[in-house]
């Protein structure tokens, strides 16, 4: 029998609240919800009904919890997702941490939602980009209906002793170059081999450890950034409307959506600082997804292949200097400039609410003088090729 409704709420009697306030909001989106709370009834039996909602969605959310974690009927319902999809091809289970806790190895393998210590409008929008980011090829067919939105459970629960982002408890900058080429002959690899140059004669900054990945599929994406944490992932390629473009593991290609991105960036327990959209058409991506990572870039225009390059390596020649992100933009955009590239096809700097781009940076001692290296901009030349 083929699923009916798109989630399963699994949770505690502790954590019933936020089970009501996950479900309200997953149906304000659109999608369909069954959960205890409202659709168990008196008179029938538990676990029948328990068994019918696993069979009848396609996916379980797991509301994590101490309680959760300990509990034996949440133990079997998580069991009972992940035997069924034990690759996580399917997402069959959807963890969302709304507590302190730590999940055991299995569960820690899937990538989770986090909410724990955040007000309503943070955690509405990491719930659905994650959402969004695990169903990006599902679509929802009916909805599930409240008598009225239930309360917003987070000042239920005090914001925890969480342990520090994955990019503060490393001494090491991780950069993850993600080649995209679909076969319009961009020059991805010379991209990379420039930067891990520039990257590893660093004497101000880093230690920086770079990583290149030139047949990263759709579907791995996500296995692929949680295998490697980078502290700064580069997207460089093609995209669509503004969408990054992927092979797909069926051999096409396909889009992946800026809220699903988002989304991923998101649930990567802040180990991304800053995530870099080098396609044609990706400020509109940049600026989505800066609500899930502090720092984000992209351009508004079509820059060529050549053009794309030399700013970048320009921004990681200043970043490798030891200057702050901000300043590093300044001389890369300031060398654009140089080479007579308009303002649409020169790359932006986003930022998050509330921090400062001009005091993030990548020095090895955050505290020594800061370099006031120069960049020398390249000479004009005639553009080949377009990342559009």
């Amino acid at each position: 029998m083929a699923p009916t409704k798109d989630f399963f709420i699994s949770y505690t009697r502790s954590d019933q609240e936020w089970a009501k306030w996950v479900a309200w909001e997953l149906q304000e989106a659109g999608y369909t919800c069954t959960i205890q709370a409202w659709d168990f009834v008196p008179g029938q039996s538990f676990v029948q009904r328990m068994r019918h909602a696993l069979v009848d969605t396609r996916h379980l959310v797991a509301i994590l919890s101490e309680q959760y974690l300990a509990s034996e009927f949440a133990g079997a319902e998580l069991d009972a997702a992940l035997a069924s999809d034990p690759r996580g091809l399917r997402a069959k289970l959807i963890p969302v941490r709304v507590a302190p806790c730590t999940p055991d190895e299995l569960i820690r393998s899937r990538i989770y939602i986090d909410l724990v210590g955040k007000d309503s409008t943070q955690a509405r929008s990491d719930l659905l980009a994650g959402i969004f980011a695990a169903r990006a090829t599902v679509t929802p067919e009916d909805s599930v209906r409240f008598d009225a939105p239930p309360k917003f459970p987070g000042s239920l629960i005090k914001p925890d002793a969480m342990p520090a982002p994955a990019s503060l408890r490393r001494p090491e900058v991780k950069v993850l170059f993600v080649g995209m080429d679909v076969g319009r002959g961009l020059n991805l690899r010379g991209q990379y081999r420039q930067i891990r140059s520039i990257l590893s004669n660093s004497r101000n900054a880093g230690p920086f450890s770079t990583t290149a990945v030139f047949n990263a599929k759709a579907e791995s994406l996500p296995d692929l950034l949680t295998k490697h944490l980078p502290t700064i992932v580069h997207f460089s390629g093609n995209q669509s409307g503004g969408r990054i473009l992927l092979p797909s593991a069926e051999g096409g290609v396909t889009t992946i959506p800026a809220r699903a991105l988002a989304g991923l960036l998101q649930s990567l327990d802040g180990a991304v600082r800053l995530a870099i959209i080098d396609t044609c058409d990706s400020l509109p991506c940049a600026r989505e997804i800066v609500g899930s990572v502090d720092l984000a870039m992209g351009v508004k225009g079509k820059p060529d292949d050549e053009d794309a390059i030399a700013f970048y390596c320009g921004f990681y020649k200043a970043v490798a200097a030891g200057l702050s992100v901000s300043a590093a933009v300044g001389q890369a955009q300031a060398a654009h400039r140089f080479r007579h590239v308009s303002g649409t096809e020169t790359p932006q700097l986003c930022v998050r609410r509330g921090v400062d781009s001009r005091v993030i940076s990548f020095r090895r001692n955050a505290h020594g003088k800061q370099p006031n290296r120069r960049l020398q901009p390249s000479a004009a030349r005639k553009r080949l090729s377009r990342r559009g």
